[in-house]
């Protein structure tokens, strides 16, 4: 069943190029109580999390972000953590106005900015913020 939401998410998403990684469907199937199996009853939870984010990704700027991996301008489904880890360096911290986009792992259906992008960058202050766009 699980490929059948990754087609209708390619679908809705309008890109072929790129799909959700494992570790995507494993983050979107956590956030729907969901294990290896969907069950009937776990599907409309998981499409009622991925489907605001595939139609967030039709859009066509949003698109050409996605389907774009090198370099790969939105990184998926990661948390606050994982984005902070991201942007720093053996030394300390990525030079500042250095960014990446990501979709929250912490929003979904019927939260009103799910489907939204985040954007994780380090400051002039080489502290890390998170906005929401």
């Amino acid at each position: 069943m699980v490929i059948g939401i990754e087609e209708q998410f390619k679908r809705i998403g309008c890109c072929n190029t790129r799909v959700l990684t494992l570790k995507d469907m494993e983050v979107s199937r956590k956030n729907a109580g969901c294990e290896d199996y969907v069950a009937q009853e776990n599907f409309e939870k998981l499409w009622c999390w991925l489907y605001p984010v595939a139609f967030t990704m039709s859009r066509v700027l949003v698109n050409s972000l996605w389907c774009s991996t090198s370099p790969k301008w939105i990184k998926g489904f990661i948390t606050n953590k994982e984005a902070e880890q991201s942007l720093q360096v053996p030394r300390g911290m990525q030079e500042p106005e250095t960014l990446l986009l990501r979709f929250p792992t912490s929003r979904s259906w019927p939260h009103q900015d799910v489907g939204s992008l985040v954007v994780t960058y380090v400051g002039r202050d080489y502290t890390i913020h998170h906005m929401l766009l």
